[in-house]
């Protein structure tokens, strides 16, 4: 018969793995496939991920902010996660940061993200072109824009660089966009004195940041979602393949994730998958029909797929 559970706590980007039992008075059996599963992608609301951390930071949490010891690396956990879409400027005193932590803050030795994807185009006020974004803080803070749609933060995609201890210090930069969404996301760090963060942006190439228009979520609700909706990452090999036993078998799995590694489950005896090639192969020891199930695993990406 058919079977349903509940699971809870799970994280993005990773794979899940299963296998099914009956009991009755009689005895017990155990699926012989063991099950693979992946988080499906976030649906995309009006507004940015807010994410309040407590702790001392640095330059590292903010270079980049999706990878290694960023703030949003899966192992570090913020103490409270908001979506926000109010209409509010950009403009966050030491108070403000404070208030929004829940009061959960001190004084100092802090860290707050946000993240979800710039709208271009559409009923976005961000259009196809150049367009200027900026940060003033008191300590370090950085704006990243995913810019080639990959997924990954990566070095050339740093749009305002701001990293550092200081006071409050001014620092702008600008990217060119066609009409789409793109993964975004913004840091800062504070450890002690005052503290301040603001974020600006502004159409066309700007370099001064007191002449730009604070990002305001609920004010231009069609400027960001939660998440990004760039082509989706799947298995992009075929879902079928036949072999014969005795001669060498060969299938390669393909995807449009980027850097993945590979594997497979519940293959026939006799075959093996490369992790970093995607290449199944070997000899096949008996015949049948198999339900295998393939996986590529990158930076940000998981996808599953049947073969």
């Amino acid at each position: 018969g058919l079977i349903s559970t509940t699971v809870s706590s799970l994280e993005k980007g990773k794979l899940y793995f299963f296998r099914v039992s009956a009991e009755n008075s009689v005895g017990s059996v155990v699926s012989q496939n063991v099950g693979v599963f992946t988080t499906q992608p976030e649906i995309p609301v009006p507004g940015l991920w807010e994410y309040c951390f407590n702790g001392t930071f640095s330059d590292t949490n903010l270079d980049p902010i999706d990878a290694g010891s960023g703030y949003l690396t899966a192992g570090l956990v913020p103490i409270k996660t908001t979506i926000w879409s109010s209409n509010q400027n950009f403009d966050f005193s030491e108070g403000a940061m404070m208030a929004r932590s829940g009061s959960q803050f001190a004084n100092d030795y802090y860290g707050m993200a946000w993240s979800g994807a710039l709208v271009v185009g559409g009923s976005s006020p961000v259009t196809a072109g150049a367009v200027s974004f900026g940060t003033r803080s008191d300590d370090g803070s950085i704006l990243w824009i995913d810019v080639n749609r990959n997924g990954v933060f990566e070095a050339g995609e740093l749009v305002v660089d701001n990293k550092g201890l200081h006071g409050n210090v001014n620092r702008a930069g600008n990217v060119t966009l066609a009409d789409g969404n793109y993964k975004w996301a913004a840091g800062i760090y504070e450890l002690d004195g005052g503290a301040y963060m603001g974020v600006r942006w502004k159409q066309g190439v700007e370099t001064n940041y007191d002449n730009m228009t604070f990002v305001n979520p609920g004010a231009n609700p069609g400027m960001f979602q939660t998440a990004a909706t760039f082509p989706t990452r799947n298995i992009t090999s075929p879902t079928t393949a036949s072999g014969t036993v005795g001669p060498p078998f060969s299938f390669q799995i393909t995807t449009n994730v980027a850097n993945p590694l590979f594997s497979a489950y519940n293959l026939p005896p006799g075959l093996a998958c490369n992790p970093s090639t995607g290449a199944i192969s070997g000899i096949l020891q008996t015949g049948g029909v198999y339900s295998v199930t393939v996986a590529a695993q990158g930076t940000t990406n998981t996808v599953t797929g049947s073969l």
